[in-house]
């Protein structure tokens, strides 16, 4: 069975990439280069006339940058799938680029093969981002869950915590915050509740992690 052509719309300000990925896509059999932009306006003008199934954007446009065309594109017309391009493995652009619509974010060193595997991918519907880019992602999703969570703790829990991470026994914390050891055990079952660990070693690691990649955004 034949695949169903996939019409594209290719906006880059650099006329060497937009020439390579014109001449790339015309000569694939399942995909057909409907026309081709320089800039966010000349885009928009092309969509007024006619409108493809996936639009490649680079990131970086004048005047209106790739993600704010995408968001304007899916804004008018919601059926149009975007893949962005990037010379930047910067994963605050994969959410930027993924909060304005985008359904793809690929390097633009990447082969021409992967860029055509991702325009496939995301018009079936599905969602594709660099292989380079996905630890990257992976490592802040878990730090920003780990900064959630944190924040459910009261200032006493976080102090603590901090302590429980030093390898304090409830005794030697009760003594340095002048609490009862009943009173720091129970600000201790109620730390693991809310970090959703078990013991004081996973709370204890916990707050190291915490720690670390605080120092790591100040760096």
């Amino acid at each position: 069975m034949e695949r169903p052509t996939i019409r594209l719309l290719l906006v880059d300000d650099h006329e060497v990439v937009l020439r390579g990925l014109r001449d790339f896509f015309t000569a694939e059999p399942d995909t057909e280069v409907i026309a081709s932009a320089s800039s966010a306006e000349e885009a928009l003008e092309i969509l007024a006339r006619e409108v493809p199934d996936v639009a490649v954007l680079d990131l970086r446009l004048p005047a209106m940058n790739g993600v704010s065309l995408c968001g304007a594109i899916k804004g008018r017309y919601p059926q149009v799938q975007c893949l962005m391009l990037s010379s930047f493995a910067n994963e605050n652009h994969v959410f930027d680029a993924m909060q304005g619509g985008a359904s793809g974010f690929v390097l633009k060193d990447s082969p021409l093969e992967d860029v055509a595997r991702a325009v496939r991918t995301i018009a079936r519907g599905e969602s594709v981002v660099d292989p380079s880019l996905t630890a990257k992602l992976w490592g802040r999703f878990r730090a920003d869950t780990r900064e959630q969570k944190l924040t459910l703790l009261t200032r006493q829990e976080r102090k603590v915590l901090d302590l429980v991470a030093t390898g304090a026994s409830n005794h030697q914390i009760a003594e340095h915050l002048c609490l009862a050891e009943q009173t720091v055990k129970n600000y201790v079952s109620s730390i693991l509740s809310k970090l959703g660990v078990e013991g004081r070693t996973q709370a204890a690691l916990f707050a190291v992690q915490a720690v670390e990649f605080d120092h790591e955004q100040r760096a």
